[in-house]
């Protein structure tokens, strides 16, 4: 009888399938953003523009950041892309126009590295939502920022005029 149980399980355990462990998700890929050049848009692709506003580091002394890095989820397919400004100069001349997939935004993170270290700003509950339209360039208005105690970056978003209109 103890052979019969002991057969048994040694057919079920050749039967079942082996249980694998769960192995770890791929690690998010950021996709870097290329600057618009004035070609055709593709069907489904938008621009956006922005402009800086560094007068917060100028106000405590500092020269504008050396680049600037922002970080956009896509909130439908969950994609992260890297918006890369290097080479700043003054706040008048800080326009430029990148080409994303058209879609629904956040920023997640924006850095800015500076000749001091870096400033970092992360997304909280309350984040900047952004929406690229197909084959239109989109205005996000002007984006305020300042160096911060700890390598903190503070920052604020307001409207402005569209430059394109």
């Amino acid at each position: 009888m103890g052979l019969l149980k002991q057969s048994i399980a040694i057919a079920l355990v050749a039967v079942l399938p082996v249980c694998r462990t769960r192995e770890a998700a791929p690690k998010e890929k950021l996709v870097k953003v290329n600057p618009f050049l004035g070609e055709k848009f593709k069907d489904k692709e938008g621009g956006f523009y922005l402009q800086w506003d560094f007068r917060g580091f100028e106000n405590k002394g500092l020269a504008p950041p050396n680049s600037i890095k922002i970080i956009l989820v896509n909130l439908i397919t969950k994609t992260q892309y890297l918006v890369n400004r290097e080479s700043m100069a003054t706040h008048e001349d800080l326009q430029e126009i990148w080409k994303v997939p058209s879609g629904k935004y956040s920023v997640s993170k924006i850095v800015a590295l500076h000749s001091t270290g870096s400033f970092v700003w992360k997304a909280n509950t309350d984040t900047r939502r952004l929406i690229v339209v197909r084959q239109v360039i989109s205005n996000l208005g002007t984006w305020a920022i300042q160096p911060q105690e700890q390598g903190a970056l503070g920052t604020s978003f307001t409207m402005t005029a569209n430059s394109y209109a």
